[in-house]
């Protein structure tokens, strides 16, 4: 009886081991092919580089006015304006592009533009204008496509107003920060 029982734990043993040696074998024969043709042994992957550049075209600023500004920068997708407006009437009026010379799809996601406050909105008039829309204050829920290769205008306007009533001008000079930037993003697609 003790044969048989040492007989039948030697069967379930070996019917174990060809078993494990059975799944090792299918594990190690699979194979992941990659790439290549039948007469390489080796096989390979390119990764080309890739880049994100959307940007101003620093070269494409024009002022329109007879008005010069007395500084202007215009860096990455930042914008400073300092213009001397003298008088009601007058106007400050400039353009430029912003390019996507990158590998990735963007969107424009949001304009921040520096504010005015409540006086100077009655005698200071300023916009900004992008791919046809024009903006009067800032925008955070934007989703307008850039895509590589495209090129899109933007248009500032800054004009001097007469207010209705006369008290509303500035007794003094003012100096108003007029700045702002696009914010972009790599474009997803949903499936």
């Amino acid at each position: 009886m003790n044969g048989k029982k040492s007989e039948k734990k030697t069967i379930i043993a070996l019917a174990a081991v060809l078993l494990l040696m059975a799944v090792s074998f299918a594990i190690f024969t699979t194979t992941l092919y990659i790439g290549g043709n039948g007469t390489s042994s080796t096989s390979s992957v390119t990764v080309n580089t890739t880049s994100w550049s959307v940007h101003y075209v620093n070269t494409s600023l024009n002022e329109t006015s007879t008005i010069k500004a007395t500084t202007k920068t215009l860096t990455d997708t930042d914008y400073s304006f300092n213009v001397q407006l003298n008088e009601p009437g007058d106007v400050y009026d400039a353009t430029w592009n912003v390019t996507n010379d990158g590998n990735f799809d963007a969107v424009l996601n949001q304009i921040n533009m520096s504010t005015l406050d409540a006086a100077q909105k009655k005698y200071l008039s300023y916009t900004i204008t992008y791919d046809g829309v024009t903006y009067s204050e800032s925008n955070t829920s934007l989703a307008l496509d850039l895509a590589v290769g495209a090129t899109k205008a933007i248009a500032l306007h800054l004009e001097y107003l007469m207010p209705t009533d006369s008290a509303d001008l500035p007794t003094t000079s003012q100096t108003i920060s007029v700045s702002g930037n696009f914010v972009y993003n790599q474009k997803t697609t949903t499936p």
